[in-house]
């Protein structure tokens, strides 16, 4: 048997241990225009969110301590951070942004 047998036969053996594997959950964090520290919402769930990429306009308009519903947010970042302490694997996603001002040149509004 070749080591990359082996191999596969240990991975088949071990995915066949963790069953039932929990779910994972999902959380996803925006942080206010221009912060690192200042998460504005958080959202969970239990399937996935759509990808989020930098230059994504995000509308917190009906979110609380939203200033003026018709301000939106430009992504300038993506951090994606996964875990698993004990029996609640999870994978995070922090959204970093800007304020972004209709009619600006941008990669997005050239798009």
């Amino acid at each position: 048997m070749t080591p990359t047998h082996t191999l596969l036969g240990w991975c088949r053996w071990k995915m066949r241990t963790l069953r039932p594997y929990p779910k994972l959950r999902y959380y996803l964090e925006v942080y206010r225009p221009g912060e690192r520290r200042d998460c504005w919402a958080v959202f969970y769930s239990s399937t996935p969110f759509v990808a989020i990429r930098t230059g994504d306009i995000v509308n917190p308009g009906l979110w609380p301590g939203s200033e003026a519903p018709e301000k939106v947010l430009r992504v300038t970042r993506v951090e994606h951070i996964l875990w698993d302490f004990g029996r609640a694997p999870a994978h995070k996603v922090c959204v970093y942004t800007e304020e972004h001002i209709p009619g600006a040149a941008s990669k997005r509004d050239a798009a």
